[in-house]
């Protein structure tokens, strides 16, 4: 698999649903991505602090909610990514 295509029919999703997208990226990616942040060792985003510090190797991620008609298209192949809980 090279490419994902991910379309989301949720027309009533709230946060307390779950069941984002997950995507990490190196710090040096992360760093330019809209709305992403370091994550600590279990998963969690830092938002303490805008270094790196005690992140995992410098990795960022980004979450992104399963709203109704959106359609998240990524590279498989390297993109590092996962589906939270719902």
């Amino acid at each position: 698999r090279r490419i994902t295509a991910v379309y989301y029919l949720n027309p009533d999703w709230v946060e307390s649903d779950g069941g984002c997208l997950r995507a990490y990226f190196p710090e040096e990616i992360g760093r330019k991505v809209k709305g992403a942040a370091p994550v600590t060792s279990d998963g969690a985003f830092d938002v303490t602090t805008e270094e790196v510090g005690g992140n995992v190797a410098g990795t960022w991620a980004v979450d992104i909610e399963p709203r109704m008609d959106r359609l998240v298209l990524f590279a498989s192949g390297w993109l590092e990514h996962e589906g939270l809980p719902s």
